[in-house]
């Protein structure tokens, strides 16, 4: 079988749960002899249409790495890339894949599905994240910082997008209202003409049904949980457990690690707001390991944190975090505003024989009832705040829930048994067919990139004030 897949990025650039995932189904199904093309964005900016072939892994796989030419090119008003989409086409016929495999569209351009059945191939798409149904992502509402409850519309989404940067005020509001209403028109017809949709957890499923993404019961949607590395070796750890931690109680002191990307809606402050309710009862300590991927707000965290108790250490590799200090800790906390699709942090805290703590909603309230993680209120320190209390005092529960979480990483899924899955879908999408689509109008393309082109005079200054 020839299989095209398609992300937005690829390690070493980009490195993720979504990333990691492609890169391993590519590695995988290579060794199954299969004939594997990677279509990857990047962050780097092309100054003319063009690619960049790489080798992935063996002479089976290779990846393409198409470069968008205009500026800002993650920001929602600018999800078509007539450049990208020739790209992808130019692909697919030299190529010649039995089926492509969609992993997402940011940085790439929203007409991927579409563009594989004008090359008559089918289509399988995987749905990673709320992207889909929320101009920035996250649904989490930019004002109020609150997980978002609405469907996609012009309110509250174009208030709530327009407070991400860069200030666009040469965009009429009446002309973002047509580009919000194209943007959730072309992805739903994206969904409409893929041959099957994944989804990394039945939680993720229904919050896309709730908003409208998905429809209710679609019997083309199945659930399989995305597979970057994240076993105990695949960490650094030599084997088992890496904490050198006693029980909180013997120690008089919680240490806790705090993962992910310094940045409002993964909740970091929640955590020292839990830390400060908690003052004058319980000793806590808190190491951050994560880049600060908004400054300002990893500033502001670092201004209001004791300097005795709470350290930042920055950027960490994935393959080294077994010995990274904020492993060698009692549990993870993850105060996620929004509600996480899946949760890689889950798998790795598991794998490391971890105690979590976790946001109960989304998909750490789904995964989180499996054992080894206490929930608390979404958005509530004085909820967080108890059951760090609880993981202090408690005797038992710490070892209790670190083996809790051992046993659901020796339970996971085999890696040969979740590439099976992925292929009998891929083959399945195949043996359907490309579904039939209208050609593409002429002057299609050139609207789209005139629209770039005057964006980008915009940012420039050179647009309307």
């Amino acid at each position: 079988m020839r299989v095209v897949l398609v992300a937005h990025g690829l390690p070493p650039e980009l490195v993720g749960g979504t990333e990691g995932s492609v890169e391993r189904e590519a590695t995988m199904l290579a060794a199954r002899g299969d004939d594997v093309c990677v279509v990857a964005g990047t962050l780097a900016t092309a100054d003319s249409e063009g690619e960049l072939v790489e080798p992935l892994t063996g002479r089976r796989v290779r990846v393409v790495r198409l470069a968008r030419t205009d500026l800002y090119s993650d920001h929602w008003h600018k999800t078509l890339a007539p450049t990208v989409t020739r790209g992808v086409r130019r692909v697919l016929r030299e190529f010649a894949p039995d089926v492509v495999h969609v992993h997402h569209w940011i940085r790439l351009s929203r007409d991927l599905v579409l563009a594989a059945a004008r090359e008559r191939v089918p289509a399988v798409v995987s749905l990673h994240d709320a992207w889909t149904g929320c101009p920035i992502a996250f649904r989490v509402e930019t004002a109020t910082l609150s997980s978002c409850a609405a469907p996609v519309g012009p309110h509250p989404c174009l208030a709530c997008a327009s407070r991400v940067g860069p200030r666009t005020r040469w965009v009429k509001r009446e002309q973002e209202f047509m580009l919000l209403a194209e943007r959730q028109r072309d992805l739903a017809r994206e969904l409409e003409l893929a041959r099957a949709l994944l989804v990394p957890t039945a939680a993720h499923r229904g919050e896309l049904e709730r908003v409208g993404v998905l429809r209710a019961g679609d019997p083309r949607v199945g659930v399989l949980a995305p597979r970057p590395a994240a076993t105990a070796s695949e960490l650094g750890a030599a084997n088992g457990r890496t904490t050198t931690r006693r029980e909180p109680r013997d120690e008089r002191r919680l240490v806790i690690g705090v993962l992910g990307h310094l940045m409002p809606h993964k909740g970091q402050e929640l955590v020292l707001d839990a830390v400060e309710r908690l003052s004058g009862r319980v000793d806590v300590e808190v190491r951050f390991a994560g880049a600060d991927a908004d400054p300002g707000f990893a500033r502001a965290l670092r201004a209001r944190a004791p300097g005795d108790r709470v350290s930042f250490h920055g950027a960490y590799e994935r393959g080294a975090l077994a010995g990274h200090p904020a492993s060698d800790v009692h549990a993870w906390v993850f105060a996620s505003r929004a509600k996480e699709s899946f949760g890689l942090v889950l798998d790795e805290a598991r794998a490391l024989g971890l105690a979590t703590v976790l946001a109960d909603h989304g998909a750490f309230a789904e995964r989180g009832r499996e054992g080894g993680a206490l929930l608390f209120a979404p958005g509530d320190a004085a909820s967080l705040a108890a059951e760090l209390e609880r993981l202090a005092v408690e005797p038992g529960l710490w070892s209790r829930l670190g083996a809790e979480a051992r046993a659901l990483a020796e339970a996971r899924e085999s890696d040969d048994a979740w590439c099976a899955r992925v292929r009998e879908t891929l083959v399945a999408a195949a043996a359907l067919g490309a579904p039939q689509v209208p050609a593409e109008e002429w002057f299609a393309a050139r609207m789209a990139q005139e629209f770039l082109d005057s964006w980008d005079r915009g940012v420039r200054g050179g647009g309307p004030a």
